[in-house]
């Protein structure tokens, strides 16, 4: 993970893969382990994401770079960016809902009068922080741009999709951060 020592940029490198649901009409990413080794057995459209930031535009950009395509070879792009928008359609309605469902509960005279009994605790407390977290998720699932590329060339620039302007795929602990321009600080990722 990189972090800014400036600002509150942080970006999480780790392997990323994608595949695409022909059921769902869905571009599923997804973590490589064991649980999900055989997650994406029958898709013929395959892949990996790079998550990136562009600094021309500020926004988060993921790169979705096919792997295998299969019989789809001339609609794969079409088909990736249906399920990409389908995909973080979705996720942008699940966030909104859990935040409204935060939102009632802090706001229910039961909630209310729990907290009163405790005298503003840690449940209020909690209530708050959680639904901070899911604004910032919300707001970083609507700010990120996607780009699709057709073959790994070893790729380790891309075009903004936003902008246009020439990004960097991986970012290094020299770089500044492309946010503000402060010192990258790399450490490990916290465990979820």
């Amino acid at each position: 993970m990189y972090k800014c020592s400036e600002c509150d940029f942080e970006l999480v490198y780790n392997t990323r893969l994608f595949y695409y649901d022909a059921d769902l009409r869905e571009t599923i990413d997804y973590t490589f382990c064991k649980a999900t080794v055989d997650w994406d057995k029958k898709s013929e459209i395959k892949g990996e994401i790079i998550e990136t930031y562009c600094s021309h535009c500020n926004k988060y950009v993921k790169v979705y770079t096919i792997l295998k395509v299969g019989s789809y070879s001339k609609e794969a792009y079409e088909l990736i960016k249906e399920g990409i928008n389908n995909n973080v359609n979705k996720k942008i309605e699940e966030l909104q809902e859990l935040i409204e469902n935060e939102e009632r509960k802090k706001s229910s005279t039961s909630f209310k009068i729990k907290c009163w009994i405790h005298r503003m605790s840690v449940d209020d407390l909690g209530l708050d922080l959680k639904i901070e977290f899911l604004n910032k998720k919300l707001e970083r699932c609507i700010n990120t741009v996607y780009v699709i590329e057709n073959q790994r060339n070893n790729l380790k620039k891309a075009n903004c999709p936003n902008c246009c302007n020439e990004i960097n795929l991986y970012l290094n602990k020299k770089m500044p951060c492309p946010k503000c321009g402060g010192e990258l600080i790399f450490r490990e990722a916290d465990a979820d």
